[in-house]
Parts: C-alpha cells; sequence; structure tokens
C-alpha cells in the first residue's frame, strides 16, 4: 500500500512467506513499512525509487507443517 499524496511516499507492505526445508514448510507473516523516493532511473534501477526509512514490524511464524 503507498500513499502518493505524500512525498517521500509512505508504504506498508503486508506479506507471507513459505519457506520449504528438507523436513517442515513454515508460513511466516511480514509486515513492514518504509517511504520510497524518487531518484534517477539506471540500469540498477529501472523504477527509479529509493526505499528509506525500512522497519520491519513484524516477522512471525504462523503455521508450520512438519513433513
Amino acid at each position: 500500500m503507498v500513499d502518493l499524496e505524500q512525498h517521500p511516499y509512505p508504504f506498508h507492505c503486508y506479506a507471507t512467506q513459505r519457506l520449504i526445508r528438507a523436513t517442515s514448510t513454515v508460513h511466516r507473516s511480514l509486515v513492514t513499512q518504509g517511504f520510497l523516493r524518487n531518484v534517477a532511473r539506471s540500469d540498477n534501477n529501472p523504477h527509479g525509487f529509493l526505499i528509506e526509512r525500512w522497519k520491519t514490524l513484524e516477522n512471525k511464524d504462523i503455521k508450520v507443517e512438519n513433513h
């Protein structure tokens, strides 16, 4: 979620990860926030954004499936 009404653009990212291991699969909740600032585009940064003040708010296991 990005707020385009402010600059730098504040964002929140809500994601789930699935970590597949030899003995189990872990489902994890990940929530982050930060700001996107416009910068010059380049071959290494084709979108032209720089992430600033990035913080992880949550990074926890929500489910573990044993194999």
